[in-house]
């Protein structure tokens, strides 16, 4: 029968020969000195900023929440929301659509002066729907035409209580 302390040398001597492949498998890393990594880093930034500002000068910088390529000839829609009394509603939702049908292929929400804008790019009948909690929603029509800016304005009404 086997004592604990055999036990525990040959169970040493396994784990120590385990560490050790373990440890020979791996790679050797050379040390690499913090100046030699900031030199490096600082090498990295300026050829971003370099080769950034040359793709900058040759394409000019995309507008990404837009699904097409701003034209010359798109028709712009500015449109304020407002209450009742004059004053500006900000996060106001909106769908705008072409004329019969019901796909929007606008959405969102104004901003904190209650405006947003829609760029047009096909000619057409459009409508714009615009909600806000504790107003009744409204919808206008619109006829976009080629490069042309339209400003359109709502005028918000509190929605009426229900009576029970």
């Amino acid at each position: 029968m086997m004592t604990m302390t055999t036990r525990m040398t040959k169970l040493k001597a396994m784990t120590r020969k385990k560490l050790r492949n373990s440890l020979a498998v791996q790679p050797a890393r050379p040390f690499r000195h913090p100046t030699v990594w900031s030199i490096t880093l600082f090498a990295l930034i300026v050829s971003l900023a370099l080769f950034s500002g040359q793709i900058t000068a040759l394409n000019p910088p995309l507008n990404f929440f837009s699904s097409q390529r701003p034209m010359p000839d798109d028709c712009i829609l500015y449109v304020t929301v407002f209450t009742q009394h004059g004053a500006r509603l900000p996060d106001a939702t909106y769908v705008a659509h072409a004329a019969g049908k019901k796909k929007p292929h606008w959405e969102g929400y104004s901003d904190a002066r209650g405006e947003f804008a829609v760029r047009i790019s096909v000619q057409g009948d459009y409508e714009i729907e615009v909600k806000a909690k504790g107003y009744e929603p409204q919808t206008k029509k619109v006829t976009s035409e080629i490069a042309q800016k339209l400003d359109v304005v709502f005028n918000l009404v509190p929605r009426t209580p229900k009576k029970p």
